[in-house]
């Protein structure tokens, strides 16, 4: 491949972007009273349409000597790697109040999941809050029903260099293993649509995942010690009212399930956004689900296997 003439363009992807300004307020004052103020700066969002800066909204404390990799920066880094792999810049997005910021870049290639199409997005992540590198991880959205799942690799990442010029080398290097990566999910996604997961079993993962207290039979069925409070009772049965829906097409298997949960998040919560449930409940909820689903893929008895329970299969 000849790499001469990737280089970066001076495009910002966001409508704002990070300045840094001394720790000292309008009238001259310490706001932070604890430090020493000379060797600390604060991250202010600087709007670029407006040319406007809130200093009442700081978006982190950092230190004189951290260089910052700023939306400029980072939408460059995008620009190169989406001339080099040919994926198209998707979308940009932000999470709690700008300390995160993303970028995804659709593949081409949609993987294969018991017949259904997905679309694969590589996502960069970069956090204000003096983490040290920039980091990678895989986006899908089922072309059935719009499904959203994410999940950031933390083998995945390429540290921030002084002048930002990052090597080709490492942005292919970096493509490479997240390819890899989305290979291993399609791999193992099509595993579970093969997988049986019982009605019951589905139950006892809902319970789990919602932290509602069950005793389960040889059989698989469930009983509850006390009453359900009844936003955890909602939760339940709108959760299994999803997995039900998917299931229906998918199977009573852990895709389906899987499927359901991930519906849930995206449908029912709305919480997807443009962050592909990436960051708060509903990211450790589709999470939770993902490792149940991995520890049971050897299940074949009528109770769920849990993370305490592995050892077992070890």
């Amino acid at each position: 491949m000849n790499t001469a003439s990737i280089t970066e363009q001076n495009i910002n992807l966001f409508n704002w972007d990070v300045v840094s300004k001394p720790l000292y307020s309008s009238g001259n004052e310490s706001i932070i009273k604890t430090i020493e103020l000379e060797d600390y700066f604060a991250f202010y969002k600087k709007d670029l349409v407006s040319n406007v800066i809130n200093e009442q909204d700081v978006i982190c404390i950092h230190k004189n000597t951290y260089d910052v990799l700023n939306n400029l920066k980072l939408s460059r880094i995008a620009n190169k790697l989406s001339r080099l792999t040919g994926m198209k810049i998707h979308d940009v997005s932000e999470y709690n109040d700008g300390k995160y910021v993303m970028i995804f870049l659709e593949h081409n290639l949609h993987i294969n999941i018991a017949g259904f199409p997905i679309k694969t997005y590589l996502t960069i992540l970069n956090n204000f809050n003096q983490d040290y590198s920039l980091s990678f991880g895989i986006s899908m959205r089922d072309i059935r029903c719009n499904n959203a799942f994410s999940q950031i690799s933390n083998n995945i990442k390429i540290g921030h260099a002084i002048n930002m010029d990052f090597r080709i080398a490492d942005l292919m290097s970096m493509f490479i293993k997240w390819k890899k990566n989305i290979k291993n999910f399609e791999k193992e996604f099509n595993v579970w649509s093969k997988i049986s997961f019982s009605k019951k079993l589905q139950i006892q993962a809902v319970n789990y995942i919602l932290g509602i207290n069950y005793k389960t039979d040889s059989h698989g069925n469930v009983s509850y010690d006390k009453d359900i409070y009844k936003i955890k009772l909602n939760k339940q049965l709108e959760i299994i009212k999803c997995i039900n829906k998917e299931s229906a097409i998918l199977g009573d298997n852990l895709w389906g399930f899987f499927n359901g949960i991930t519906y849930y998040n995206t449908h029912v919560k709305k919480d997807y956004s443009r962050n592909f449930n990436l960051f708060g409940l509903s990211n450790k909820i589709n999470k939770i689900a993902y490792d149940l689903c991995c520890l049971n893929k050897y299940n074949s008895s009528n109770k769920l296997v849990l993370p305490e329970d592995i050892s077992r299969y070890n």
